[in-house]
């Protein structure tokens, strides 16, 4: 295989992570916004990390956020900013569940993709770790598949 193949192919590895990790995030944030956002504020409050007056705002923010983070992904020109984002997400959402089901022992549902998104527990910590993956591959492949091959310019 050229070095030319080899960068093409991890440019399109690249591009199916993004659009992997942006179709989920974008799956969820549609469900969020047009379906339930009040069952979306009940789900962050079951966490029993913010007080309850200071739920509704992250209900109302993060499907949005979700949605930009997801659309900067899918750009290679802004693949970068939408990969801080969405690992950032991921790795909160992580950290969320760890303390929340893992350490307090809560039995709730993990808020994912709004209502009957399943219980918050290792197999949604094992799903926000791939999709953590699938985002640093995008950005990873992505910039060593743009590379030049130092011989490009002399032939």
């Amino acid at each position: 295989m050229t070095i030319e193949q080899r960068q093409s192919l991890m440019r399109i590895i690249s591009h199916l992570c993004a659009l992997g990790v942006a179709g989920f995030f974008l799956y969820a944030a549609i469900t969020k916004v047009y379906y339930d956002q009040r069952q979306f504020a009940i789900e962050i409050s079951n966490y029993r990390i913010l007080p309850k007056e200071f739920v509704n705002l992250p209900a109302i923010l993060m499907p949005w956020l979700e949605i930009g983070a997801a659309l900067a992904l899918v750009a290679p020109y802004s693949r970068r900013a939408g990969a801080i984002l969405i690992g950032g997400m991921l790795v909160a959402f992580i950290a969320a569940i760890s303390y929340s089901a893992l350490y307090l022992g809560l039995k709730i549902e993990c808020g994912c993709t709004g209502k009957g998104g399943g219980e918050a527990g290792w197999l949604t910590i094992g799903r926000n770790t791939l999709l953590l993956a699938g985002t640093l591959l995008s950005v990873v492949l992505y910039a060593r598949g743009a590379r030049r091959s130092p011989m490009a310019g002399l032939a």
